[in-house]
């Protein structure tokens, strides 16, 4: 048995009403979160913080797209003659 996570990526179905709910939850939690960020209210350990969690909600929302690794791929070599 492996400890190693494995990417849910695959596995969800971006039109399932589960996911549909998630995704709509997250993009208003990041919304919240943007508006925060724009506080001048906030220390330093705060901002991070925040920060933080919009990072982590934009990595939720972007889980069933392909890994940008992914979508990246190099041309194909080809000689010239």
């Amino acid at each position: 048995m492996s400890n190693e996570i494995q990417s849910p990526r695959d596995e969800i179905d971006e039109f399932s009403r589960t996911w549909v709910a998630i995704h709509a939850w997250t993009e208003a939690q990041l919304g919240k979160a943007r508006e925060d960020n724009d506080s001048l209210l906030r220390d330093e350990n705060q901002t991070a913080a925040l920060r933080g969690r919009i990072k982590l909600l934009k990595e939720l929302i972007d889980l069933p797209k392909p890994d940008k690794r992914e979508r990246v791929k190099p041309p194909p070599e080809h000689d010239e003659y």
